[in-house]
């Protein structure tokens, strides 16, 4: 067990659990994005944790889901605020 999977596994224990360290989604930098690399990150993982709390379906899948929903997050956010503030939208549903 590497160590940074302690913490993730104290944040986010079905992606510890579920997904080995190659598997787990990163976000792409993008250089015109306003939002941090580390805030879409955790929101990313958020995604993913909710999604396969939620269906128990294929890993694989909740992880293509999750990185959709973040990307399109990202699409409709000018700033840090505005992708916190459409973040908070999905998970409720």
């Amino acid at each position: 067990m590497a160590t940074g999977d302690v913490g993730l596994r104290a944040k986010f224990p079905r992606i510890g659990t579920l997904l080995a360290e190659a598997e787990r989604p990163r976000v792409a930098p993008d250089a015109r994005c306003k939002v941090p690399v580390l805030v879409r990150q955790s929101a990313l993982f958020r995604i993913l944790e909710a999604l396969l709390e939620r269906a128990h379906a294929d890993p694989a899948a909740a992880v293509a889901a999750a990185v959709a929903e973040e990307s399109e997050l990202t699409r409709l956010a000018t700033s840090k605020e505005a992708y916190a503030s459409v973040g908070v939208r999905p998970r409720r549903r």
